[in-house]
């Protein structure tokens, strides 16, 4: 995991704009039939595999193990030193139904430490994803957090990557995930929601240690 966090580091300090993509197996099964995919595979700066099968295939393929991290534990990491870096994070959806709730999601998650510099969706039936660059661009965000399926975004990011003002185009997939629907929870919702639980009870348990004696004395004799 130290690996990956070092090169997030040294991408959020280059002048360039850097990719990391977060793919699972069924993603890389994908770009087999969609040379668009495979040609931004191949363009990324770091591929992280999401899922124990394409960790296998990884492996395979190259003759050294390849390492297994938790995408929640990464995820985690990375927002934390993006937080230090002070480096702002721009959130690209899918589609609205999800910008509402990941923006708050995310806020809750971890309250101030995080700079979400705008919020946007990639609206592709539109066609006018131009937009969608102009809107990134004018708040020249450190970081685009780009929660999109496939291979849409890699298509999107061909044809606009050069024109984006970033450093760091960090992509996490949200295929086929239906809000509210608990069993078909994607590892980012997963990691978001557990944070955001961790951050309630963190808060109720320095709440009742702040609570002062007196304070206690007084339940104690009313008891």
């Amino acid at each position: 995991m130290n690996d990956y966090l070092q090169e997030v580091e040294t991408y959020l300090n280059n002048d360039g704009l850097n990719r990391i993509d977060f793919i699972r197996a069924n993603s890389m099964a994908k770009a087999s039939d969609n040379p668009a995919m495979q040609e931004c595979f191949d363009q990324l700066d770091l591929l992280i595999p999401a899922d124990e099968l394409l960790i296998s295939e990884l492996t395979e393929a190259t003759g050294r193990p390849v390492e297994l991290v938790r995408t929640e534990d990464l995820l985690h990491q990375m927002i934390q030193l993006i937080a230090r870096e002070s480096k702002s994070i721009y959130l690209l959806m899918q589609n609205d139904k999800y910008r509402e709730e990941m923006q708050e999601m995310l806020h809750e998650a971890y309250e101030d430490q995080v700079s979400v510099a705008g919020v946007d969706i990639m609206d592709a039936e539109s066609g006018d994803l131009i937009d969608t660059v102009n809107e990134i661009n004018v708040v020249e965000p450190d970081v685009v957090f780009a929660v999109l399926e496939c291979p849409g975004r890699e298509e999107f990011f061909l044809k606009y990557g050069r024109m984006i003002n970033a450093k760091l185009w960090l992509t996490v997939s949200f295929e086929n995930i239906s809000l509210g629907d608990k069993k078909s929870e994607s590892p980012f919702r997963r990691f978001l929601t557990s944070r955001k639980i961790r951050r309630q009870i963190q808060n109720s348990e320095e709440a009742e240690t702040a609570a002062s004696p007196e304070d206690t004395s007084e339940q104690e004799r009313e008891e």
